[in-house]
């Protein structure tokens, strides 16, 4: 697990090789499972972000924990554990070193528990524009295919022009606040369809 501290205008953290090898194949194995069995619903059935005139920012479907997915779609318990609550809410939440690693007051001073979880997938022409997240801190955590087909899906911090790679098992942590957006993922005909795209895990975490 590699570790990396941010302080920019805002602070973020961003860790790589955040799971195993072997349980980055049990997750994308589950993932797509998930998805080929039509759990992953359109943006209207997900509350995403709407535009001033009320239609969707967002091109790409997701399900949040609780709603159409559950660890029943989990073949190994101890990856839903891992994945779902035992890796976050240890490794980074109120008590993380991870979390209070950081410089910033705004990691270290606050106390946050709770969280709502959010499976989502971009296929081809899918994105996500700018937005903010009601929550506190988010945590995203990115997997896909190897090798990778896809092109575009980065992530950027709209306002701040920084530009994250949406890397393979890779996490990103900011403050839900910070404006953000997603590239639109690109295709080669041949790979629509197949599974090829992006997975984002995204942990919306909540004050007490």
């Amino acid at each position: 697990m590699k570790i990396r501290y941010y302080n920019d205008d805002f602070p973020y953290i961003i860790i790589d090789d955040v799971y195993t090898e072997k349980e980055c194949e049990m997750i994308l194995a589950d993932y797509d499972r998930i998805n080929e069995k039509g759990k992953l619903l359109s943006p209207d059935y997900t509350g995403a972000a709407r535009d001033t005139d009320g239609e969707f920012i967002k091109n790409g479907k997701a399900a949040f924990w609780g709603d159409s997915i559950d660890q029943n779609d989990f073949t190994e318990s101890g990856i839903f554990h891992k994945v779902f609550n035992d890796q976050i809410r240890t490794n980074y939440g109120t008590s993380s070193k991870i979390i209070a690693g950081h410089s910033n007051w705004f990691f270290r001073e606050h106390k946050y528990e709770k969280m709502n979880v959010l499976l989502s997938y971009y296929e081809n022409d899918d994105y996500y524009k700018e937005h903010c997240d009601i929550a506190f801190i988010t945590c995203l955590t990115w997997h896909y295919k190897l090798p990778k087909k896809f092109q575009g899906g980065n992530f950027r911090f709209t306002k701040n022009n920084i530009e994250i790679e949406s890397k393979y098992n890779r996490m990103l942590i900011f403050p839900s606040m910070i404006a953000h957006s997603v590239d639109k993922v690109v295709l080669n005909e041949e790979d629509a369809e197949k599974r090829y795209g992006r997975y984002c895990l995204t942990h919306f975490i909540l004050p007490y």
